[in-house]
């Protein structure tokens, strides 16, 4: 890269336009306090911002990486009319308190996910996840899976059947795959949650 001319405006103690030209040896010569260091950083700043713009990184950061993830849109699950509204704390719907908890978990934590993020499970149909996660150490996604009425019959042969699918399309407990479980008498375990988290997705 080669500089022919520089103009400087309202930058240190250069308030008008200054023109200056360059050959291929440009000296200059002053007395001090003139502005001859002035030009000199004027440069320096200059040929820094090139830098930073030629020099891509080849790789996304993680943070790069989970920004686009995270802006990427989908499309939910409806809500049906008449069912609880119940709002977390990142101000978005949920379907029931325990899966607030969670949110709210997250959110306080910094943690991003997604709510009810489709998936489509082949042999079975499209899934809403209650939780999606973008994992940082392999790149793919993690589900979290909240069943909480385990102790109703047809519940838990659902739930069943959907974890069973997970694992057939390759999505496996303990890997890609969280699942925490309620019924009226076993509850919500934060210290369950938090164990979770520091597990698999920190």
């Amino acid at each position: 890269m080669k500089i022919h001319s520089l103009k400087l405006k309202n930058f240190r103690g250069y308030k008008d336009e200054l023109s200056i030209s360059f050959g291929d040896l440009t000296a200059f010569v002053g007395r001090n306090d003139v502005g001859k260091s002035t030009i000199l950083e004027a440069l320096d700043i200059f040929l820094m911002m090139e830098k930073e713009v030629l020099v891509m990184p080849i790789e996304p950061t993680w943070e790069q990486k989970l920004a686009q993830w995270d802006g990427e849109t989908y499309q939910g699950k409806e809500f049906y009319e008449g069912t609880a509204v119940i709002i977390t704390e990142k101000g978005e719907r949920v379907r029931s308190k325990s899966e607030k908890i969670l949110a709210d978990y997250f959110y306080r934590n910094n943690i991003i996910y997604k709510y009810e993020k489709p998936l489509f499970l082949k042999g079975y149909g499209t899934v809403y996840p209650d939780f999606t996660f973008l994992s940082r150490k392999t790149g793919e996604e993690i589900y979290w899976e909240h069943e909480g009425m385990m102790d109703k019959s047809d519940y838990a042969k659902t739930a069943v059947k959907k974890l069973e699918s997970y694992q057939k399309n390759g999505i496996y407990l303990g890997e890609r795959l969280i699942a925490t479980f309620e019924t009226e008498q076993t509850l919500l375990n934060s210290q369950i949650i938090e164990q979770l988290v520091q597990k698999y997705l920190l």
